[in-house]
């Protein structure tokens, strides 16, 4: 079946695909048929319009493209959910209300998913996060492949365990062996693209001694906040085999920790805090001479790093969010806190082309500083809020690396922090913006 992908989306040209989207709609339809019904509903069964005959008043009002997309869709009320973030397709009379979660715009074509009735005016009114919908099912499909979403098996039995409830036939994970695997290539691919320029450059002249990742030095993996089922501990125990480096820095002013500092800076609740979300992890440092603080706006950080843990300050660097997966949709998010705010000159962007930090309800929403969203999604157009992957962020950074917008000396990339400053402006905003995917 052609289908998009997260890397190569087929391109929306402002019109349903309805052969395509009924297409991969059914496949998922099969899915959760199989899981919950497959004595009880007939296969293959009615469309959502053989089903329901819309009347001409409810027909009317539908795009043809939209009618035979229906008309192609499967469609049973005994099939218990669609997928884990959606019920079924609408009934017929209640298709042209307001819906929770899923909404579609029958002029451009596209798909949104909207989380909560908070973030109907961000969605609906300023157009984030709208994506074609055979974009919305492939991702499904993506996450079955994967393993982020399972279905039950004939047998009434899953795989393994969960922290999250099952939604009919669907459990989620919070990562994946996949996910752990993407997370090494891409650390692997980094490392390797910087070692490769460093070796050509002539300040290689003097040589340093080989360096493991600090999470190489078994004591390091023995750390109670490494818990063993998390993804933190997968990606530390799996990558810890890559071959030793001669350098620190992976990024400009972000470096390797030393195993003394990756255990000293794991992060504990402040007494009389409240235990919302698990302690981040602090993976790669960033050197700055005020790292002891940050943005002047601390109180706009994210708030499981300030307001949740206690914390009036924490040192800047790359942060795995989540070490136990408790209340997490990606485990293996990650956060880039910087020493200083970007985004108030209005070029640096959210995957969903939302500038930084804009308040909507406000009288004036306009674009401000903040520490800590670079590189992150916003409405992702088929699943609730959540971190962007740590692979992703990675895999920029050896973007970087390759197409030469940052210099490789012998200690790795070469200049400070403040070289992100330019994802803020009209020439570099790209360079650190990270496509929609989920």
């Amino acid at each position: 079946m052609d289908r998009p992908t997260t890397l190569h989306p087929l391109v929306n040209k402002g019109a349903l695909d309805y052969e395509l989207c009924a297409n991969l709609h059914n496949a998922i339809w099969k899915l959760a048929w199989a899981g919950t019904a497959p004595d009880t509903c007939p296969y293959p069964p009615p469309t959502w319009w053989e089903h329901f005959n819309p009347p001409d008043t409810i027909a009317s009002r539908l795009n043809p493209d939209l009618i035979e997309f229906f008309k192609r869709a499967y469609y049973y009320p005994d099939v218990a959910g669609f997928f884990y973030f959606l019920n079924a397709l609408v009934p017929c009379d209640r298709l042209l209300d307001d819906n929770d979660h899923g909404s579609y715009d029958q002029i451009k074509a596209k798909a949104a998913f909207v989380p909560l009735f908070d973030h109907v005016s961000p969605v609906c009114e300023n157009n984030y996060g709208w994506v074609p919908l055979e974009y919305v099912y492939s991702a499904y499909l993506e996450m079955v492949q994967e393993g982020k979403v399972e279905v039950l098996s004939p047998n009434g039995k899953w795989s393994r365990q969960s922290t999250h409830d099952d939604f009919g036939p669907f459990r989620l994970y919070d990562y994946t062996t996949k996910d752990v695997d993407k997370s090494v290539c891409a650390l692997k691919r980094l490392l390797d693209s910087i070692d490769a320029r460093r070796s050509m450059s002539d300040s290689d002249a003097e040589d340093t001694d080989e360096a493991i990742l600090p999470w190489g030095d078994p004591s390091t993996l023995d750390a109670p906040d490494l818990r063993p089922g998390t993804f933190a501990r997968d990606f530390c125990s799996q990558s810890a085999q890559l071959s030793p480096v001669k350098f620190r820095y992976i990024a400009p002013g972000i470096r390797m920790q030393s195993p003394q500092e990756l255990t000293s800076s794991l992060l504990h609740f402040a007494p009389g805090t409240p235990h919302l979300l698990p302690p981040p992890l602090l993976l790669f440092r960033a050197d700055y001479p005020s790292s002891s603080h940050l943005s002047p706006r601390v109180e706009h950080a994210t708030n499981i790093f300030s307001k949740c843990l206690g914390y009036p300050a924490i040192p800047p660097g790359l942060y795995l969010s989540h070490l136990d997966g408790l209340n997490s949709v990606f485990g293996n998010g990650c956060r880039l806190v910087l020493p200083f705010g970007i985004g108030a000159a209005g070029w640096a962007r959210l995957s969903d082309h939302e500038g930084m930090d804009v308040q909507d309800w406000s009288d004036d929403p306009q674009p401000r500083d903040v520490c800590d969203d670079l590189y992150q999604s916003g409405y992702t157009g088929c699943s609730p809020h959540r971190e962007v992957q740590l692979h992703k962020v990675l895999n920029s950074w050896a973007d970087r690396v390759e197409a030469g917008d940052w210099e490789i000396g012998r200690d790795g990339v070469c200049g400070g922090i403040e070289k992100f400053k330019e994802a803020d402006t009209p020439e570099g905003w790209k360079k650190y913006w990270l496509p929609p995917s989920w």
